[in-house]
């Protein structure tokens, strides 16, 4: 059965024959936390509703595009990629759960979409009502809510095990020397200096902004500690989804979807315009390929090993030594294909850099936010009700009223205050 594995990976017990390590899935999380940090305002606005809120967005701008085009900090970028996708690859458990869990999106891949949703929203049901409950027993071993589970289950296998990895003696020395070259070549870069004598400057003449900062750390690690409650996070993804829903229902009145599809047709034909990006999509199907058959590889490697008998010592290359042949640190070639990735990824970062900034999208990007807002403007108001419906639900929720709620009106005021927000909700 696809969501029973045998127990060959180390430092994670076995239940029933599934995965059985108690971590919050790294997708659902990071989903939530993004929801509430727009929520409270930690991503400010895209209007800047006054003089100081207009000069931080070009400050931001300048600080960007500074980075962007200085040559060290590009190499220092290729570099730190290098070391994760190195550290990362070297470890035989990564390699062959990451694998595992690509397989499994794979497979899910063959169902219809909304059937998919039906199935998530179950399981978000199941977790709201029943705590604790396995999926698997609850629904049977076949059900696609079962599949959906054991996904998560090796996701959050993977989260754990990414930290472990980057906690390790050797990844952190090498982490704490690159942040001192960082930080050395970001302090000896042209302009840097008097860019951040004006924001300090500005934001000096501003305290709010400084409380504003403070204040969105403290939510965003109070959110955080929230959505460690399973049913907690159900209950959150529950009214997320009813969100969506509503929003749907509203714009489906509208012409928004064509709006957005003529949008993107335009961008995409940006786009298969520009050299650069067609370089960019060979360059990148090429590595993926190769780093997909390395995966692939030590995968295979440790499974066949497995098949024998030998449990975990097949993810130590000493005594699995058809890992000698595949892993970075002992195969060139292996290291070369990483190497290459890392550069795609900072090429990457650049490409769509210059293609935000680009005239020509710039003036795209206006005409559809000028669509947009005739599109929707007669479901504007439902729209606003929908979304001031969400913030309400969510604070009927015992953990976010007495650790959020107070916050959540701090930030809205601030936000206002500075520039950030048209008006308090």
């Amino acid at each position: 059965m696809l969501h029973r594995i045998e127990k060959v990976w180390a430092g994670c017990p076995e239940q029933s024959g599934r995965i059985s390590c108690k971590v919050i899935s790294i997708n659902t999380a990071f989903l939530l936390i993004g929801l509430f940090l727009s929520l409270v305002g930690v991503s400010v606005s895209a209007n800047p509703q006054t003089s100081f809120a207009m000069r931080y967005y070009e400050l931001v701008r300048e600080q960007n595009n500074l980075f962007h085009r200085n040559a060290e900090l590009a190499n220092l970028r290729v570099a730190y990629a290098h070391a994760q996708l190195y550290f990362l690859y070297n470890d035989a458990r990564f390699v062959y759960w990451s694998e595992q869990l690509n397989r499994q999106y794979r497979h899910l891949q063959q169902f219809d979409r909304s059937f998919l949703r039906e199935a998530a929203e179950n399981l978000n049901q199941l977790a709201r009502f029943y705590p604790g409950s396995d999926p698997c027993q609850v629904m049977g071993s076949n059900s696609v809510e079962c599949q959906i589970h054991y996904g998560k289950q090796i996701a959050n296998w993977l989260m754990h095990l990414n930290g472990e990895i980057f906690a390790s003696q050797g990844a952190q020395a090498w982490v704490a020397g690159w942040q001192q070259r960082w930080q050395a070549a970001i302090h000896q870069m042209e302009g840097y200096p008097a860019l951040q004598g004006e924001i300090a400057q500005l934001t000096e003449a501003h305290p709010a902004f400084s409380i504003y900062q403070d204040l969105s750390r403290q939510a965003a690690a109070k959110w955080q500690a929230i959505l460690a409650d399973p049913a907690t996070a159900a209950t959150v993804s529950e009214y997320s989804g009813q969100l969506n829903r509503e929003i749907g229902a509203l714009l489906s009145a509208t012409d928004y979807s064509q709006v957005v599809q003529q949008y993107q047709a335009q961008v995409q034909a940006l786009l298969d315009d520009d050299p650069d990006y067609r370089n960019l999509q060979s360059e990148a199907n090429r590595i993926t390929a190769q780093l997909e058959q390395l995966r692939q590889a030590i995968h295979d490697t440790v499974a066949y090993c497995n098949q024998l008998g030998y449990g975990d010592r097949c993810f130590d290359p000493a005594f699995n030594t058809g890992l000698q042949n595949l892993l970075p640190q002992y195969n060139g070639g292996s290291n070369d294909i990483l190497v290459q990735a890392a550069r795609l990824i900072e090429s990457n970062r650049s490409f769509w850099h210059a293609f935000s900034e680009s005239d020509a999208l710039q003036a795209l990007s206006q005409k559809f936010s000028d669509a947009v807002q005739a599109s929707i403007a007669g479901v504007s108001a439902s729209l606003e009700e929908a979304q001031e419906a969400y913030y309400q639900r969510l604070l009927t929720i015992p953990q976010v009223q007495d650790q959020l709620s107070g916050l959540w009106y701090q930030l809205v005021d601030l936000e206002t205050e500075l520039g950030f927000r048209e008006s308090p909700r």
